[in-house]
């Protein structure tokens, strides 16, 4: 199961919050080198050391058939300027495209970790003078790491003094323990898990 990051929690609490979630898309094409960032926003991200290119971006409801089969995703990717359709042509339709989906939250951007993931591959591919539309199913990858993060029974992953920290206060340092951030006068905001069984970590 997906679950939100800590600042993303954060941010979805708070009555007016400053960040936005942003999807963003990955296309992995079937040369091994040619990778496409796409953002489904008014102007680039930068995120994981990329710059994600802002691009009106479709994505359908996922259908369950009723034989039990793996379901399918429509995603459709605009085609009114025509920038893809040099790729859609020499790639065969995208099929066979590794296509990476992300949710981001902007006050997050920092983190390698989105707040959800998807991995699909392109099954069908076929274009218009409006949208690309691609037919998807999921790629499963056995190198996925689930859960993507850790959890630590007696160690804080908040950066210091960060918003979801929260601390402001006149201390310079923590050493990221339940005991530091109770001296800090934070310890709601501590962000491991005191509740793990004895032995501390799971992977």
């Amino acid at each position: 199961m997906n679950t939100l990051s800590d600042i993303a929690k954060f941010e979805k609490n708070k009555q007016f919050a400053d960040s936005v979630y942003v999807i963003l898309m990955q296309m992995n094409l079937t040369d091994g080198k040619t990778v496409i960032h796409l953002a489904y926003n008014t102007e680039n991200i930068q995120w994981r050391g990329e710059t994600w290119q802002p691009f009106p971006l479709s994505l359908g409801d996922s259908v369950q058939e009723t034989d039990g089969s793996i379901p399918n995703l429509e995603i459709k990717v605009s085609n009114v300027t025509k920038a893809l359709m040099g790729y859609f042509e020499k790639f065969g339709g995208f099929n066979g495209t590794i296509i990476n989906l992300y949710i981001v939250n902007t006050e997050n951007l920092s983190s390698k970790i989105p707040e959800i993931e998807e991995k699909y591959k392109v099954l069908k591919g076929n274009a218009d003078e409006n949208w690309i539309k691609l037919t998807v199913g999921p790629a499963y990858s056995p190198d996925r790491k689930m859960p993507q993060r850790r959890y630590l029974k007696n160690a804080c992953q908040r950066c210091y003094k960060s918003a979801i920290c929260g601390y402001r206060g006149a201390m310079t340092t923590c050493d990221h323990t339940l005991a530091d951030c109770r001296r800090h006068g934070n310890k709601a905001n501590f962000g491991g898990y005191p509740g793990i069984d004895q032995g501390g970590v799971y992977k």
